[in-house]
């Protein structure tokens, strides 16, 4: 039983390190903000042990990417687009890196809303909030 405990305090300090090296690291390689003037702006921002990327053209349409393992699954990530009205039009989920970021489904706003709500209405908040931060 002791030989059990000692076991799972090794795995919790590993994950734990694994975590502190991380996090400094995704701070590091995914905090960016670039604009260009006419064209485009694009922002990255750490969450967690992920990232959310902002892109926002001069045209009006966004894309967001959701690296964020709780706005995810499996940790894939999930892509938002609004061709320019402030509406999510298109949601995509892919799969984890294990899987190659497999396309795991494509939802658009006029054929899956109805089924999708849920799923639109939290798209559409957090476009209206980073709308509102950039």
């Amino acid at each position: 039983m002791i030989v059990l405990g000692f076991f799972a305090v090794v795995i919790a300090l590993a994950v734990a390190v694994g975590y502190g090296i991380n996090m400094p690291g995704n701070s590091i390689c995914n905090n960016q903000d670039i604009v260009v003037e006419g064209q485009y702006e694009f922002h990255s921002y750490t969450v967690g042990v992920g990232h959310m990327e902002y892109l926002k053209f001069a045209d009006g349409k966004v894309m967001i990417e959701d690296h964020s393992p709780a706005g995810t699954e499996t940790w894939g990530y999930r892509d938002y687009v609004d061709y320019g009205d402030g509406k999510v039009d298109v949601i995509t989920q892919h799969g984890s890196k294990i899987k190659y970021f497999k396309m795991k489904y494509i939802l658009t706003r006029n054929a899956d809303y109805g089924a999708h709500q849920d799923e639109f209405d939290e798209a559409d908040e957090l476009l209206r909030e980073l709308n509102e931060k950039y």
